[in-house]
């Protein structure tokens, strides 16, 4: 049996990680990593493999910058012929991104067994980029690993054969499980909040946020609140920071807001873990939230993962200032109840891994 895992972006690897992990103690199997390199930046980029303990890609694209239809494109044309040359491979996609979507357009052309991780997730706003490739990777999918029971119903509703569908979990909580014990105090990361009660941290990064002027004033005057109160830690996206300047917003102006380069993997987990609050427009971070009971402020119109809320830890608010004040002020009330959600225990990896072989082993047998 042949594995191959597609990657792209700073998410990706942070799921294929314990998959990779678990799937290597089976005999008989065989994984390849191919990178296409559409989020690349060479200090991060190592520090993940490092971390995460994975070999280097057996295949790197280097495919980065464009536009999304640009990088589509050229991830879908160096991608055909090394698909081509295999058969019968079991291609593994996760996540929304771009490199997700390339990936699965060229294995069902070369007819490999196409599995999705992360499938049936839906925010409805076909405005993003993500809404779009998740719809298609998950019509075109051999397989579909479901993260929460919301996505049963979104692929039941779209008509979704439900013996290619699997609820079982969440496979970045197995990467925070497995990881949260080695990392270090959030002073020792970021010596700023030394000495701070409380504090908060702020992700920036999608289009609808930062791309459009007016947006990006009305969600920055309200992080300028919240950081009266306590310090905010900043990671900046390369995107986002690019948009400030721009649009003539100085971060480094902001008292409270902690402004620093975006962090590895334990080195995040190691701010978040403390923090009294998160403020995001990333979907991972919903997630890690929630697995840790932390209060979290979703600045967007709509989230994909309903989940985050339902279990208490979670906050979706417009990306305005009045809408974020709020929000945080909800969010830190006290004697607010926060659970885990179902299956988000650590053992998705594993149930994934043993869920697959299965399946691969058992059509193999059929074709025979």
């Amino acid at each position: 049996m042949h594995i191959v895992h597609v990657v792209g972006a700073r998410p990706n690897f942070v799921k294929m990680a314990p998959l990779f992990q678990e799937i290597a103690a089976i005999t008989g199997v065989r994984q390849t990593i191919l990178h296409t390199g559409q989020h690349f930046d060479p200090e991060m980029y190592q520090i993940f493999f490092d971390q995460f303990g994975l070999p280097q890609p057996d295949i790197q694209l280097g495919i980065t910058g464009g536009s999304v239809n640009d990088q589509l494109s050229r991830m879908v044309g160096a991608m055909d012929p090394i698909f081509g040359s295999m058969s019968g491979a079991v291609v593994v996609v996760y996540g929304d991104v771009t490199s997700t979507l390339a990936a699965a357009l060229v294995a069902v052309r070369y007819s490999h067994f196409l599995v999705h991780v992360e499938a049936g997730l839906r925010s409805f706003d076909t405005t993003m980029p993500e809404e779009i490739n998740r719809m298609v990777v998950d019509r075109l999918a051999n397989r579909l690993y479901v993260t929460e029971k919301s996505g049963l119903e979104h692929l039941a509703n779209e008509g979704v054969d439900p013996d290619k569908v699997v609820f079982a979990g969440n496979i970045m909580i197995d990467s925070l499980y497995r990881y949260i014990e080695q990392t270090p105090s959030a002073e020792t990361i970021e010596p700023r909040i030394a000495g701070s009660k409380n504090y908060g941290v702020l992700t920036l990064h999608r289009p609808g946020n930062v791309d459009f002027e007016g947006r990006l004033h009305a969600v920055m005057e309200g992080i300028s609140s919240v950081a009266r109160d306590f310090p905010v830690v900043f990671p900046l996206h390369p995107r986002t920071r690019e948009r400030c300047k721009a649009f003539g917003i100085d971060l480094d102006s902001i008292p409270g807001l902690i402004v620093r380069e975006p962090m590895s993997y334990i080195d995040m987990l190691s701010i978040v873990k403390g923090a009294t609050v998160v403020l995001t427009d990333s979907g991972g971070l919903q997630e890690e939230t929630a697995a840790l009971s932390i209060p979290c402020v979703t600045i967007r119109d709509n989230t994909e993962r309903p989940v985050t809320i339902l279990c208490g830890a979670n906050r979706l608010v417009k990306p305005n200032k009045g809408a974020i004040i709020k929000g945080v002020e909800e969010a830190l009330k006290p004697g607010r109840k926060m659970s885990i959600p179902p299956l988000w225990d650590g053992r998705t990896a594993n149930r994934i891994a043993n869920d697959l072989v299965s399946q691969v082993t058992n059509s193999e047998e059929a074709c025979a």
